[in-house]
């Protein structure tokens, strides 16, 4: 998606600068109909018809909100936690009015519950004993904090041995990170 986005900008700009081409200008008055099509518009969290999208931090009530808002998410969603400089600046080229909606949860209360997830051995989403049957494996943490007490896990997230980002794993990050732009302004 971040391609395709990168594809609608340059065209935009170069639209604003010179005349184009007429196959470009044809795809330029098509893009509506590509991003239609789009994973991110079809996405659970993006709803257009209601007005809104959900930023799912994760930890923070998404799985209740998936449910109470009648999202259906499936568990094994990928990219179930975009973060909103991702994906609002392209929802707003398609839906100016639509309004982007988090919930966010105290630092600490969410440490903990981000521990305990990682720790557990069977979760809704992850399983230790048998990965292959959960929706998301095994969680990519269980193995570094299963006998690691909280301190030890705190130590470890400020060593940047529980952040990951060359392995897409960003549950770690402070949840500003899913509500910021790349100016650091808020979105949500």
């Amino acid at each position: 998606m971040t391609l395709k986005l990168a594809v609608a900008t340059a065209c935009s700009k170069c639209r604003q600068a010179v005349h184009l081409a007429p196959p470009l200008e044809e795809l330029l008055e098509n893009m509506a109909k590509v991003w239609d099509k789009s994973q991110l518009l079809n996405h659970p969290y993006v709803q257009l018809k209601r007005g809104f999208v959900f930023i799912h931090v994760p930890k923070t009530a998404g799985s209740s909100l998936n449910k109470a808002l009648g999202l259906n998410a499936p568990l094994r969603l990928a990219n179930s936690h975009f973060r909103a400089r991702d994906v609002v600046p392209v929802l707003k080229r398609v839906a100016p009015s639509v309004i982007t909606v988090a919930f966010v949860r105290n630092p600490y209360a969410r440490f903990v519950s981000l521990y305990n997830f990682a720790r557990a051995e069977e979760s809704l989403y992850h399983s230790a004993s048998n990965p292959e049957s959960a929706p998301c494996g095994k969680s990519s943490d269980y193995d570094i904090l299963q006998d690691k007490n909280l301190e030890e896990c705190a130590e470890l997230l400020v060593q940047g041995k529980l952040f990951m980002p060359e392995n897409n794993h960003f549950t770690w990050l402070p949840q500003v990170e899913w509500l910021i732009d790349y100016k650091k302004i808020l979105m949500v």
